[in-house]
């Protein structure tokens, strides 16, 4: 007897560390900053409403796995572990015949934080050191902490060439956006140096910020040119039905909110992010109603004709208006008070959680105490409005106080976070 034919379908998530929105759209939707990427993005369903559900890059993959919030799995900053309590889209397709492959270009995604659940092969080798003998002053010994776009798109095309069976999925995560700014011209420009330029008040902060907004382009145009060979080898692999998903764990400010860099703040630069799907089973469209990182895990399921394991996420294969749609999160959380130098050379103690929610065309942030617009305190909700947002983020307070999220803390993890600038002296970083 003859075997039945088995379809070949394998699923490509690729995530892209601190790449912003405008970086994908450009001008009026043009694209003019990764024209590669964008012109693949048009084969497909491109989303202009999505948020990521932190503005750092641990807590958001934990969620995009998940398809749970913050305060539901707990991993609320870096440094704190994904429990394996949690059932993790790659488990889910791993229990459905897939075999499942990952390549990840910094340590926060090390798989000693949890990442790796439920992955087969799971590729967390860097080949770089932190970017020089100092990030944000803290002194490095060269170890390898982080992989530039060429070699994990090299990998990358090596495990699609030997990955076996007949339901695959990967996972590809590039770092190439993340401060310094402008490593691919071979003069950087680091985040750090901005945030001292600021705390001194120094004259040449607007210029240094500028100068830094062009070294960004500069890393991300590099990482267009990179993503561009793993879509040619994906467009040309006729014999596979593939599914891309592309998003962005964060934005990264560049003093618009009087903020820079990422993980301070709720504001659209920060959590307003690209996303897409490429996929048989989509049409090509632009798609406004609003979606965040939870929708990812039961959407993929759903490209798949897969059931799904109980989320916050829904599914987004399935159209939804203009005016539908959710999107919530929170600003990471902090071990210890943490000041955060604004570019008019003020500091700001960050200390209590911060939630966001998007909905109707309407940005609020705040906590159980006040609720506010675009992530600016001058900006207040009042009335039933304010008690209604307040309420609700104060439910998500306490959810996360209630959960016990374990934390990698030896002094090997501490020692590696410390030098990519994610802690220091027993301070968290963002």
């Amino acid at each position: 007897e003859t075997p039945a034919k088995v379809d070949r379908e394998r699923v490509v998530l690729i995530t892209l560390d601190t790449l912003r929105y405008d970086s994908f759209w450009g001008d009026e939707g043009t694209g003019r900053d990764m024209p590669i990427t964008f012109e693949f993005a048009s084969q497909g369903v491109r989303f202009t409403s999505f948020y990521s559900a932190t503005s750092s890059t641990q807590p958001t993959h934990a969620s995009l796995f998940t398809g749970l919030h913050p305060w539901e799995h707990g991993v609320s900053r870096n440094g704190v572990v994904l429990g394996d309590r949690y059932t993790t889209l790659p488990e889910q397709l791993h229990s459905h015949g897939f075999t499942t492959s990952a390549i990840v270009a910094s340590f926060p995604l090390h798989s000693r934080f949890g990442f790796s659940q439920g992955i087969d092969d799971y590729d967390d080798k860097f080949h770089l050191s932190a970017r020089g003998d100092k990030w944000e002053g803290v002194d490095l010994s060269g170890e390898p902490f982080r992989s530039r776009a060429e070699s994990v798109t090299d990998r990358a095309l090596e495990s699609l060439e030997r990955a076996n069976g007949a339901r695959q999925f990967f996972w590809f995560h590039y770092f190439d956006p993340h401060s310094p700014y402008g490593e691919v011209t071979g003069a950087p420009l680091r985040g750090g140096d901005l945030v001292q330029l600021s705390k001194n008040r120094d004259p040449k902060l607007a210029d240094s910020i500028k100068e830094a907004r062009r070294l960004y382009d500069a890393d991300v145009s590099y990482l267009d040119r990179q993503l561009g060979r793993l879509f040619l080898y994906l467009e040309k692999e006729k014999s596979w039905k593939t599914h891309v998903v592309l998003l962005s764990d964060h934005g990264e400010s560049f003093g618009e909110d009087g903020s820079l860099g990422h993980g301070k703040r709720l504001s659209p630069q920060q959590i307003h992010v690209p996303f897409f799907i490429v996929s048989p089973a989509v049409e090509a469209s632009v798609r406004t109603d609003i979606a965040g990182t939870v929708d990812v895990s039961p959407t993929i399921l759903a490209l798949l004709g897969l059931p799904s394991e109980p989320s916050s996420g829904r599914d987004l294969t399935r159209s939804r208006s203009s005016n539908q749609g959710k999107a919530m999160g929170m600003r990471r959380s902090f071990a210890t008070p943490f000041q955060e130098w604004r570019t008019d050379g003020e500091a700001v103690t960050l200390r209590a959680p911060r939630f966001y929610l998007i909905e109707n065309d309407n940005h609020y942030t705040g906590d159980g105490r006040a609720a506010f617009r675009q992530d600016n305190p001058r900006l207040g909700v009042e009335g039933e409005e304010s008690k209604r947002l307040r309420d609700l983020f104060r439910n998500w307070a306490e959810g996360l106080a209630n959960l016990q999220a374990q934390e990698l803390m030896d002094p090997e993890t501490q020692k590696a976070l410390e030098r990519l600038g994610y802690l220091r002296g027993g301070e968290e970083k963002p």
